[in-house]
């Protein structure tokens, strides 16, 4: 198109500030994964999978999945608080494949601010889509989600374990794009 400016590529930083929430993402390291699956696995919705630490922290260590995996990071903790697992691209635009804050950095606006930041970076990329998916039974999230926007679209049924649903959300960003 005419007068159209050009895409940037996408969740391609190393560092993100987001500092108004005070916080950062940045490139998990090893040790960091560990921790975060040690962390995490005890905690709903994980707790629910019967996962272990050590596959949960497989998910957070680089692959050559084309995974883009973030640490969470405050300035005023030392260590991660959270993470982020996105792939990129998806559906018209990125998935973001696990999203997690440990306990005591919760309810404090840090899930809205990645989300924030998560529609910001595929709407400057050009991403028509953002998605993002949750056990029906974490209500918390599905609620943060439907506030920033996501609406449902599918529910997939034993996807992950038999009895669990996982709701599919679907927030559209760049509608008027053809």
């Amino acid at each position: 198109m005419a007068g159209s400016r050009p895409k940037r590529p996408a969740f391609r930083a190393e560092r993100y500030e987001l500092s108004q929430a005070g916080l950062w993402l940045s490139a998990i390291e090893a040790a960091e994964a560990d921790a975060l699956g040690q962390t995490l696995v005890a905690i709903e919705p994980w707790s629910h999978y019967g996962t272990t630490a050590a596959n949960l922290a497989s998910l957070f260590v680089p692959a050559a999945d084309g995974g883009i995996r973030l640490a969470v990071r405050s300035h005023d903790c030392p260590i991660p608080i959270g993470v982020a697992v996105i792939r990129h691209p998806w559906l018209a635009g990125p998935y973001m494949q696990f999203l997690a804050i440990k306990p005591g950095y919760q309810r404090r606006g840090h899930g809205h601010a990645i989300l924030n930041w998560f529609e910001t970076e595929a709407r400057g990329g050009g991403a028509r889509n953002a998605w993002i998916c949750a056990v029906s039974i974490n209500s918390g999230a599905l609620k943060l989600y439907a506030s920033c926007g996501y609406e449902q679209v599918a529910i997939l049924d034993d996807l992950i374990k038999s009895g669990l649903d996982e709701i599919l959300m679907r927030k559209k960003l760049n509608p008027s794009d053809n």
